[in-house]
């Protein structure tokens, strides 16, 4: 069942999963604990911490039909996040999550300034880093 789900989300996204079992389960955190480690670091406002769970060559998305990167690289995420992570304090919590091989999909709550928003974010973890997020809009 998580495998085939796994292959509709990769299929959706346009992507090619890389299988759990590529990279050695001995040496690479579960995709899901990544994931969660980097809310973590998000939420303490750590951006060093919150950057280093990302490949160098991290491309985020928002979700439609023409869904482009709209960021690519570390560095960029590091210069688009510093400034939100250090002014605004951001909480996110994660209203539930699921896992498929290499997917992790948060439905999250995000609270700053006193403003609250929901959406999801789908990671894909490739080698022990997010290499891949989408946003729903």
């Amino acid at each position: 069942m998580q495998r085939a789900l796994s292959k509709m989300i990769a299929a959706a996204l346009g992507v090619t999963p890389v299988a759990a079992a590529q990279a050695s389960p001995s040496r690479t955190p579960a995709p899901i604990l990544i994931v969660q480690a980097q809310v973590d670091a998000f939420n303490k406002g750590d951006l060093d911490a919150f950057a280093s769970f990302y490949a160098e060559d991290v491309e985020l998305f928002d979700l439609g039909p023409e869904a482009k990167p709209n960021l690519s690289g570390r560095a960029a995420l590091i210069e688009r996040y510093k400034p939100i992570l250090t002014k605004y304090h951001p909480k996110a919590t994660i209203l539930s999550r699921m896992e498929a091989d290499g997917f992790v999909i948060d439905k999250e709550r995000t609270e700053a300034s006193g403003k609250s928003s929901e959406g999801v974010a789908i990671y894909q973890v490739e080698f022990g880093k997010i290499r891949r997020i989408w946003f729903t809009p």
